[in-house]
């Protein structure tokens, strides 16, 4: 799904996926990343102007992280609260006692900090 979205216009970087055990994580929580991450990008697509997207995954003892950032437009982070998208992507994480953070500045990128207790 990830790599369905590079084009002439837009790269997407994937790195570190191969160091989460995908078998070891419940159905429910695969289904959310997966769900999360299809969001970011169809948003990147659409609304970010960018060139470059970078998803680097990263596993730990007691939780995996997903650091999702563009070098598009940004845009200010209490106009972004408000879109429906990035609504969905915090009660979906919520849903499985994780966490999300929302860093940008307008025109200068955008980047969300994504961690799932596993």
């Amino acid at each position: 799904m990830m790599s369905g979205f590079n084009n002439n216009e837009v790269t997407v970087l994937i790195n570190g996926i191969d160091t989460i055990n995908w078998i070891t994580i419940e159905s429910n929580e695969k289904i959310t990343v997966y769900r999360m991450l299809q969001e970011l990008l169809v948003n990147m697509k659409n609304q970010s102007q960018c060139g470059l997207a970078v998803l680097p995954f990263k596993k730990t003892e007691n939780k995996e992280q997903i650091d999702y950032s563009n070098n598009g437009v940004g845009g200010i982070i209490d106009e972004l609260n408000l879109k429906i998208g990035l609504r969905n992507l915090e009660n979906r994480i919520q849903a499985i006692k994780g966490t999300i953070t929302f860093i940008t500045k307008s025109d200068k990128g955008f980047i969300v900090l994504i961690v799932v207790p596993i």
